[in-house]
């Protein structure tokens, strides 16, 4: 696989957050998390946050993402996440994700 640019490499934490925020809001338990569905949503992420990456980069993005996620929910405590992914539904503000869901798997990731 080749090296992906620049600009690939310099989102990839935050696209790795963004996806793992996708995952908490989709499914119930770890267990229903599986490579496809990372992929998807990923994919989904890429799409529509980052088309400014080029096409030929997602193949890295998915193969890191895919084992950053699976790092991340090995390491991290699902009730919590999941109950933040949960109380979004309570928050009037369009912007929970940004403000308070991904920020917090974000700094989670840097130390897991």
């Amino acid at each position: 696989m080749k090296e992906p640019s620049e600009l690939t490499h310099s989102h990839y934490h935050v696209v790795r957050g963004k996806t793992l925020a996708e995952i908490f809001k989709a499914v119930d338990r770890r267990e229903q998390v599986s490579g496809e569905l990372v992929d998807r949503l990923c994919l989904q992420v890429l799409r529509t946050s980052y088309p400014e990456i080029p096409e030929e980069d997602h193949p890295w993005m998915l193969e890191h993402v895919r084992d950053g996620v699976d790092t991340f929910l090995h390491a991290a405590n699902w009730d919590y996440f999941k109950g933040l992914a949960n109380k979004r539904k309570d928050y009037d503000g369009p912007t929970f994700d940004d403000v308070v869901l991904i920020p917090a798997i974000m700094r989670a990731a840097k130390i897991l």
